[in-house]
């Protein structure tokens, strides 16, 4: 029986919400998106259905909310981790490295979020300003990288971090959310390699691009690697 299950008895109002919220979670995670209706979501909080209606007047609602409880600390603890960091090389691995493990470690939120990527209100909803602060660390990492030297001043910031993100969502859809074995840390560090070697300083320009033709081959070999030793 799980910790949410096993509250038994009248459950304090201030108790109601924390409660419907983290059985919400604990279905996302084991049964998906599909296994958790409001009804669902009320037997495992071990309150009544109207209840949870009463919190979260749409299904919706309570899969944002969710959302929002798990992404806020989430995205403050890399803010504030990947400053630590010495070095633009270093800090692309280490937020690929943290992204593909937060897949391992939550894939029912993952899917949540990629499925309301897709809803036709997302644009202005609190999981795009949520998404959009996750990826303006990257914006960080990359315009810090060519106030210090690391990175040169000519790359086209956008395409860099699509880069990135098309990367760790191609590798940790095909492995990880599939259940199957990730060695995190390597691959975070091949990713890392091919795309910084494109940006680098001392990389010299090269088209429209500069360097980004390059860093897109590199890349690519590096996925198609990983696809045959996975």
């Amino acid at each position: 029986m799980t910790a949410v299950r096993a509250r038994v008895g009248k459950m304090a109002r201030e108790e109601r919400e924390p409660t419907i919220l983290a059985a919400t979670r604990e279905l996302l995670e084991t049964r998906g998106l599909v296994g958790t209706s409001m009804a669902e979501v009320a037997a495992r909080a071990n309150v009544s259905e109207a209840t949870v209606f009463n919190y979260f007047p749409t299904r919706r609602d309570l899969m944002f909310r969710v959302i929002t409880e798990w992404m806020e600390p989430v995205i403050a603890r890399l803010e504030e981790d990947v400053a630590h960091i010495t070095g633009t090389h270093a800090r692309i691995a280490f937020f690929a490295a943290r992204h593909l493990r937060e897949m391992q470690a939550a894939p029912g939120m993952h899917q949540l979020i990629y499925r309301e990527v897709h809803w036709d209100d997302y644009y202005g909803s609190t999981l795009h300003r949520l998404n959009q602060r996750y990826t303006r660390i990257v914006g960080w990492i990359l315009k810090d990288g060519q106030r210090s030297g690391d990175v040169r001043a000519d790359i086209d910031l956008d395409i860099t971090r699509d880069l990135l993100f098309g990367a760790l969502h191609h590798v940790g859809w095909r492995t990880l959310m599939n259940n199957r074995a990730l060695d995190i840390e390597a691959t975070a560090n091949r990713i890392a390699g091919p795309l910084f070697s494109g940006i680098r300083a001392d990389c010299e320009g090269n088209g429209e691009v500069p360097g980004l033709k390059d860093a897109i081959v590199r890349l690519e070999r590096a996925v198609e690697q990983l696809k045959v030793n996975s």
